[in-house]
């Protein structure tokens, strides 16, 4: 009875407070901005575009691209088709060479601010056509190709000699000898583009460039070819008939794959970067550096000659990984740093140094016919210091003349600059 009573008077208490509430905000004012509920009398006018009236925008904007045909790109003797307006161009087909084409090129750009849609079709040159796409001399500029393939080609699939031109999702197959699949002037991009079966380099940028995101298969001569100032970033090179990625001054090449290069995987010169790369079954090493070059955070294996080679003074090599290549792992000139690397398994010595004044600091070495080894004469000032041996047919091989800390079998009693033989 008790329960019932208080029961009740929970409810009314519940029902007093909540018509509370809807007085309070029927009377306030934020229930007063809220405006009529009742529509306005006479008909509902239209408030935006009827469908037919976007049906023409949509036309309109589409009607801004032009189409690559004989009525507004007409050809000449020597091209299929010329661009000599700005614009925005588009393919509705295929381009397929026949006998009667034989030696022409496909389409020829002659103009700046040119946007190429190839539209996912596709221009085959039937190995009797000049370049897919190209410019005639250092001009025009501003140009951009994009999103079909160019096969067969006698000379470049894609050649753009002007400058900020920008070359994206293309596949290229099998151009003509003596010419790259894509071949572009300074300040472009090259961005996710696949390029097989080249008769030169597969790709080739002129200065202040970037490649990205793209794959190079089979070429005559090096896969990425970077003029100065250039990067490449995200790329696969298999089977270049040079070097794999060939760098120039001040260039970067960032998480890129290299295998079985002709030559040198990877080429490091004066300025330039390799981070984060892998390069291994090449026909030389693995990464030559030349001037004052860094490779760092990269893994060579399985290469002919070094893993990673110096063949000028005052490289930087740190924190990489180099196993299992025909020659020494890390072969130093002179003035070179080699520091934080592990090497193993090399057909010669896991470091070798072939200079004078080169500091080899903190690295392991282990399972190597000689684990650092100084030539003999003439390799004097050197610093050999932190490092450790194992399992080496011959740990150390360093002659007093160089700057050879202590090496020591216990690393519990090893001093701050010790070596350790294990």
């Amino acid at each position: 009875m008790v329960f019932c009573c208080l029961l009740k008077c929970l409810q009314g208490d519940i029902m007093r407070a909540f018509a509370s509430i809807v007085v309070a905000v029927a009377t306030g004012p934020a229930f007063g901005q809220l405006g009529p509920l009742v529509p306005p009398a006479g008909p509902i006018s239209d408030t935006g575009p009827d469908l037919s009236q976007l049906v023409t925008q949509v036309q309109t904007a589409a009607d801004a691209r032009i189409v690559v045909d004989g009525v507004n790109t007409p050809g000449n003797a020597t091209n299929l088709f010329r661009i000599t307006q700005p614009g925005s161009y588009y393919l509705t087909g295929n381009i397929e060479f026949q006998p009667g084409d034989a030696g022409k090129n496909a389409i020829e750009i002659m103009s700046d601010d040119v946007t190429l849609d190839l539209n996912g079709f596709t221009i085959d040159g039937n190995g009797i056509s000049q370049s897919g796409v190209w410019t005639n001399g250092n001009g025009p500029d501003r140009l951009a190709v994009f999103n079909g393939n160019i096969i067969e080609t006698g000379k470049w699939a894609v050649g753009l000699f002007g400058e900020s031109n920008r070359i994206v999702d293309l596949h290229v197959e099998q151009t003509g000898s003596g010419f790259a699949g894509i071949a572009v002037g300074e300040e472009s991009i090259v961005d996710r583009c696949t390029v097989r079966n080249s008769g030169a380099s597969g790709i080739s940028v002129g200065f202040r460039s970037a490649v990205s995101r793209s794959n190079v298969d089979t070429t005559v001569f090096s896969g990425i070819a970077l003029s100065n100032s250039c990067r490449v970033v995200d790329s696969v090179v298999f089977n270049a008939g040079s070097n794999g990625i060939q760098l120039n001054t001040d260039c970067i090449a960032v998480r890129c794959a290299v295998r079985q290069s002709g030559f040198t995987g990877i080429t490091v010169v004066t300025g330039s970067i390799a981070d984060s790369c892998t390069s291994f079954l090449n026909a030389n090493s693995g990464f030559v550096i030349s001037g004052d070059g860094i490779v760092r955070g990269c893994s060579s294996r399985d290469n002919d000659a070094h893993g990673i080679e110096c063949s000028t003074a005052g490289a930087m090599i740190e924190n990489n990984r180099v196993s299992n290549n025909d020659g020494d792992g890390i072969r130093l000139a002179g003035l070179c740093v080699a520091t934080g690397n592990s090497v193993s398994n090399s057909g010669g010595a896991g470091i070798y140094m072939n200079g004078v004044a080169n500091r080899v600091d903190s690295n392991m070495v282990f399972s190597n016919p000689v684990g650092i080894e100084q030539a003999v004469p003439g390799s004097m000032g050197n610093v050999v210091t932190r490092n450790v041996a194992a399992n080496n047919t011959t740990n150390y091989m360093v002659t007093s003349a160089s700057n050879f800390f202590a090496v020591t079998t216990d690393p519990g009693t090893a001093g701050p600059m010790d070596n350790v033989a294990q």
